[in-house]
């Protein structure tokens, strides 16, 4: 997790509790990212690189961050919104960024799946 983004979306869980929910899920994603990338890397010497998906996501948290900072009293609509984009795209992410390294790591086991399909 960016840890700008994750120290200012605790802040913001005081004033809207349910932001919990998007800083819980940011935490799964890292963490698991962090130990499939690793993993991958100890066995395959290789770097990942970031992906759209991950970019889109980041672009997203700050969005959401910057417009409820700045308009302190949002719709909650407008809020939810925001939430539901965040979660959907850190979600994609984490199973694309997984998908990946799973992939990366194993390669054959993934022939596997594509060709069960």
């Amino acid at each position: 997790m960016k840890l700008t983004q994750g120290v200012v979306l605790i802040c913001l869980v005081g004033k809207f509790r349910y932001l919990i929910a998007l800083v819980i899920l940011m935490i799964i994603k890292e963490m698991t990212v962090t130990v499939t990338g690793f993993d991958t890397f100890s066995r395959t010497k290789k770097m990942r690189q970031s992906e759209w998906h991950g970019k889109l996501a980041t672009t997203l948290i700050y969005l959401t961050i910057f417009t409820h900072i700045l308009w302190g009293d949002i719709p909650l609509w407008l809020s939810l919104l925001l939430l539901g984009l965040c979660f959907a795209a850190v979600s994609i992410s984490l199973v694309m960024y997984t998908k990946k390294n799973i992939s990366e790591k194993n390669p054959s086991s993934m022939e596997k799946f594509k060709t069960q399909k």
